[in-house]
């Protein structure tokens, strides 16, 4: 659909979000000019996302081999070795192929890029400093902001950090060599995903976290399930506990010296690794916004309205810049929706079907409320069906032990039978949530999942025989009392 009125627009940033906003104002007939300072994908692309999940996919593989567990399948591998450059250069290769994908598209949407370094002016243009020095002047009729964020570091690390010794994950995702053992300052989901990464590639791994608990606002049967699995794959958890000290560095040893307090018993212990990962966070890149006048929140990140306008209306902001979970398809979702806003069309924002995965071992994902969430939002009718992954078939074939551990979770509102939330733990979660996203997003029923004929034997059977199981009919689960 063409707008019959056409801006020039300039969208700073070529993340997931500012990437996908630009082709789809090309796409409704604007002029648009899209700025990155480093390299088209953003964070995700380049630093996140697919470099991460890229290494775990190689450190599922290499730990399947090494640990014996293909043995049980009939698979016996000798002499099975990680040579980790050529891990880093398929790595690199396959970043570097998706993002001339991206260009490509750009060019064909012509979109004009732009590298440099993107400044808003209180007159609303645009200054792109160049490498080459040469700044260059836009007077765009609209901007979007997408400059995504960076990793959140403790004033009292920062000198620290020396990409060797201390590192980020940005360091952690481009280290020549693996350590043998490495300390994760941060239970959150990066830290838990590439804390798992690195365990299946054979790294003696340690998780601080300073909270009681991990995995805040998921089901605690699923926390539990995690955990246990988490133990088996030989990560240590030190939960409520902290670095009382600033990290030692020993360059003789060439080790790291962490001091460890416990916040309930107060007990100290000295924990020694080659490497420590900080995983405290990431931080909106927001840098000289208010100068321009553009409101920022008490976190940092920039106000917007529901439909992204800042309290300036010609410009828009998206994806980590502003609140809400940090996540590349909230990103793009919401560049789709300011493309949307700046032609004039209709839109909606209801961002409660956004799907969360975190790629560990196994597989976690969830959508929509939690059984808490939904009566808090009016719902008080809200119940919680959970249906375990060991009674499919198909759990079996995919695992060597005689019980694999998982559920399938649906949260429904007793009264309507409409789905309000999911959430599963199994293999290929995060492309398990899809059919659940798409439930709470039309607000189908139990009833309507229970209906729909699922072919066997699959993972997917199970978000069916929950649905079953909402109404006590579930075939592969005996659920006493009906």
């Amino acid at each position: 659909m063409f707008t019959k009125t056409t801006k020039t627009v300039v969208v700073i940033g070529a993340g997931p979000g500012g990437y996908a906003c630009a082709i789809r104002l090309a796409q409704q007939g604007h002029s648009v000019t899209l700025i990155e300072k480093e390299s088209l994908g953003g964070t995700c692309l380049n630093w996140g996302c697919i470099p991460s999940k890229a290494f775990i996919h190689v450190g599922e593989f290499y730990h399947q081999l090494m640990s014996g567990s293909s043995t049980a399948l009939g698979i016996t591998a000798e002499n099975v070795q990680l040579d980790w450059t050529t891990t880093l250069n398929w790595k690199n290769a396959l970043v570097s192929r998706l993002r001339g994908g991206i260009g490509q598209l750009l060019t064909k949407h012509k979109i004009t890029v732009l590298t440099g370094e993107a400044t808003v002016t209180p007159e609303h243009r645009v200054l792109v400093t160049k490498t080459t020095g040469e700044v260059q002047t836009l007077h765009p009729e609209a901007i979007v902001l997408s400059m995504g964020s960076s990793p959140s570091v403790p004033s009292a690390y920062q000198s620290l950090i020396d990409g060797k010794f201390i590192l980020t994950s940005n360091h952690l995702l481009t280290m020549p060599t693996l350590p043998k053992t490495l300390a994760i300052i941060g239970g959150g989901v990066i830290g838990l995903e590439l804390g798992c990464m690195l365990a299946h590639l054979g790294v003696t791994v340690d998780i601080i976290e300073s909270q009681p608990a991990i995995l805040t606002g998921w089901h605690p049967e699923t926390v539990k399930v995690f955990t246990q699995q988490l133990q088996q794959l030989g990560v240590t958890l030190h939960l409520n506990t902290t670095v009382a000290e600033l990290p030692q560095i020993n360059q003789e040893e060439q080790t790291v010296h962490l001091q460890l307090q416990h916040a309930v018993t107060t007990q100290s212990t000295t924990q020694v690794v080659d490497k420590v990962l900080l995983c405290t966070g990431r931080k909106p890149n927001t840098q000289g916004l208010t100068a321009v006048g553009i409101a920022l929140s008490d976190t940092g990140h920039v106000v917007v309205n529901n439909k992204q306008q800042t309290n300036i209306p010609s410009i828009y902001a998206i994806g980590d810049l502003v609140t809400g979970p940090q996540l590349a398809h909230k990103a793009t979702r919401e560049g789709l929706l300011v493309a949307d806003v700046i032609s004039g069309l209709p839109e909606v924002k209801d961002w409660r079907a956004i799907p969360a995965v975190i790629y560990t071992a196994p597989e976690l994902a969830q959508v929509g409320w939690n059984e808490q969430q939904a009566k808090e939002n009016g719902y008080p009718h809200a119940k919680t069906t959970i249906f375990p992954l060991g009674a499919l078939g198909r759990s079996h074939t995919l695992s060597n032990t005689p019980s694999p551990k998982g559920h399938f979770i649906v949260v429904t509102d007793a009264q309507t039978d409409v789905v309000l939330g999911a959430e599963v733990i199994a293999p290929h979660a995060g492309e398990l949530i899809g059919e659940l996203a798409l439930a709470v997003e039309c607000s189908l029923t139990a009833t309507d999942i229970a209906l729909t004929m699922h072919a066997h034997p699959t993972l997917s059977e199970g978000w069916m025989e929950a649905a079953e199981a909402v109404h006590q009919q579930a075939i592969h689960l005996f659920q006493a009392g009906r």
